[in-house]
């Protein structure tokens, strides 16, 4: 679990999660606000996780899955 600041995505845990990721793993995350807080940065994230390496992404808080294929 990373629990240090969202201020960009330079966070060791944060790094060591998306290296150890694969396609079609699953990634929860509790709302989209605690990915990151530039919003540019969270969709170049979000696009690199889903597009580029194909894990599927569940956001707790507005109870949704977003696969792979899909995007914000």
């Amino acid at each position: 679990m990373d629990k240090q600041s969202g201020k960009d995505f330079q966070r060791p845990q944060y790094m060591r999660l998306v290296k150890r990721m694969r396609p079609e793993d699953l990634l929860y995350i509790k709302s989209i606000d605690r990915l990151g807080r530039n919003y540019e940065e969270i969709l170049d994230q979000w696009r690199m996780l889903t597009k580029e390496k194909g894990i599927d992404i569940a956001v707790l808080e507005c109870r949704c899955w977003i696969p792979a294929g899909g995007g914000i």
